[in-house]
């Protein structure tokens, strides 16, 4: 049935009907009770009643076919935001960095020749200086000529500062590839987190790199817990046998040696380093027993009085130019690093000794740090053929 009476004209009927109800309670004759009794009727009937003669069929109709599109749309919408988070966790599990593969054993290969950096004196220098060995780190030459060499068996975890442009991740790189000539994949492993995003892709596929290349502050932190699950277990391991540290433990068995673990961050700011920060130290300061090794670049932004507190489980630490004094301090303890000019130079604080010294660090040309890298990416996909 068609609508023939509007929601006005019912208005208008329910307010006339009103007014005859409070014109018969106003008033003293005998009609005016029938007549509010007739009123209040008609007051609560006739919604009721004008509601069955303006039925309206085609518009309930449209009016449930509408319900039910918008019921659809808001299923459709739950699936799609499901499918969505199950699409996120998928390629959250991709980016899980597998630390399987560090007790995984791979192949052994000849190991480059130190030959190949011939060309860049500086740097040849620093490889063939005779206390190089296959966990030292070459720092860089100071100002007698003399080369500075980290071992981090017993000076363990690096920490590098510097204003942005200064050489923070071509240094590291030059430290990369030092380790990359001494130890065979069997030996080190190096996780790598790349907070730039595009710094580290030539090492994505050398043997001794666990899994892949982290670009992202969530995975970086899932994988901090699983290292720090390898630090406990390896730490019972050591208990089993009553030693102390992992080169001990090493030359006590015959198989399944533990292999050391570099972890190299770069990048680190404010925000990731927040996040970070709990197993960042935790690591530092007991990792290296067990072979967990940590070479970290900061950003300016985070070198500050919480850094200090950091440092003092860094037994190296290594500046570029950083702006203030304050810089200077809160990494090194004392002023300095402001004063430094010029790429490639930097200062030097260590435990064992108190005053600054001044470096040269070496300059590594890209094209030198893509030798070894694409060396060992050839020796390893030779060995999935």
């Amino acid at each position: 049935m068609k609508k023939f009476i509007n929601e006005r004209t019912f208005i208008i009927w329910e307010i006339l009907w009103f007014l005859v109800l409070v014109v018969a309670l106003k008033t003293d004759d005998a009609v005016s009770p029938m007549l509010t009794i007739i009123s209040i009727m008609i007051l609560f009937i006739s919604p009721f009643v004008i509601s069955v003669i303006t039925y309206d069929e085609e518009a309930e109709l449209r009016k449930k076919e509408e319900k039910r599109k918008r019921k659809e749309e808001k299923k459709k919408k739950k699936e799609i935001t499901k499918d969505e988070v199950i699409k996120k966790e998928e390629i959250e599990i991709k980016e899980e960095v597998n630390l399987d593969y560090i007790k995984e054993k791979k192949y052994n290969f000849k190991l480059p020749s130190k030959n190949i950096f011939s060309n860049n004196e500086e740097y040849f220098k620093l490889l063939n200086d005779k206390n190089m060995t296959t966990l030292t780190l070459p720092i860089g030459i100071n100002e007698r000529g003399n080369v500075e060499v980290q071992n981090f068996y017993d000076n363990p975890n690096l920490l590098i500062g510097g204003l942005t442009s200064t050489g923070k991740t071509t240094y590291i790189k030059s430290l990369i590839n030092s380790l990359l000539l001494f130890n065979q994949p069997n030996d080190i492993n190096f996780i790598i987190m790349d907070f730039a995003k595009v710094n580290y892709i030539e090492y994505e596929s050398i043997p001794h790199v666990v899994d892949h290349i982290i670009t992202n502050s969530k995975v970086a932190k899932r994988t901090f817990e699983r290292l720090i699950e390898e630090k406990d277990i390896r730490i019972n391991a050591l208990n089993s046998i009553g030693v102390s540290n992992i080169k001990t433990y090493n030359e006590r068995i015959e198989k399944d040696k533990m292999q050391k673990i570099i972890l190299v961050m770069d990048e680190l700011s404010e925000d990731i380093y927040d996040e970070l920060n709990p197993y960042i130290k935790e690591l530092s300061l007991i990792g290296h027993k067990v072979g967990i090794y940590i070479i970290a670049a900061l950003n300016i932004d985070i070198i500050n009085e919480n850094i200090k507190d950091l440092g003092y489980d860094f037994a190296y630490r290594l500046s570029f130019r950083v702006p203030t004094k304050k810089h200077s301090d809160d990494l090194l303890n004392e002023g300095g690093a402001e004063k430094v000019k010029g790429f490639g130079n930097a200062v030097l604080q260590t435990s064992y000794n108190e005053v600054l010294t001044k470096l040269k660090v070496t300059n590594v040309s890209d094209q030198d740090i893509k030798k070894i890298a694409n060396i060992w990416t050839q020796k390893n996909e030779r060995t999935k053929k």
